[in-house]
């Protein structure tokens, strides 16, 4: 990810542009802090780190990248990698298509839920039984055919 971010900056730097410090959004604050601090913050667990690991540390004090927390239910890239369900489905699916939360929420429905009327609504039922009558009669099934 780092170096998507690093080449697009600098891309867009050699085309003229003005780049402000790019944000990258993190829901684990231990990484949050791993990568602020680098090595001053690392216990026994993270000693092992090789010292290739500290390069956003490096990028961070450079102000080149700035690393921000964001909750877990927010996180849009759950949206591509993970399965979701309900709520946060519709949530993440209306932030990434620009759309109004409250509206598709409200139209989402789960494929997991029981259909209480599996069979449609009062009308369809009415329009499968006219279909399935008018191709009986054509098939000429009840003996009166009309054709």
């Amino acid at each position: 990810m780092m170096g998507q971010i690093l080449w697009t900056r600098h891309f867009l730097a050699a085309q003229g542009e003005h780049i402000p410090t790019m944000t990258i959004y993190q829901d684990n604050k231990s990484t949050i802090l791993l990568a602020e601090n680098g090595r001053t913050s690392s216990s026994k667990r993270t000693k092992h780190l090789s010292v290739r690991y500290f390069f956003v540390t490096e990028k961070i004090k450079k102000g080149e990248v700035k690393i921000a927390h964001c909750p877990t239910q927010d996180m849009i890239g759950d949206f591509f990698t993970k399965p979701l369900q309900g709520t946060q489905f519709a949530q993440l699916r209306s932030k990434i298509l620009n759309l109004p939360s409250s509206s598709s929420t409200a139209a989402h429905r789960s494929v997991l839920e029981n259909d209480k009327n599996k069979g449609g609504s009062e009308e369809e039922i009415r329009l499968k039984t006219r279909l399935r009558k008018d191709k009986a009669i054509i098939g000429g099934r009840d003996g009166n055919s009309k054709l």
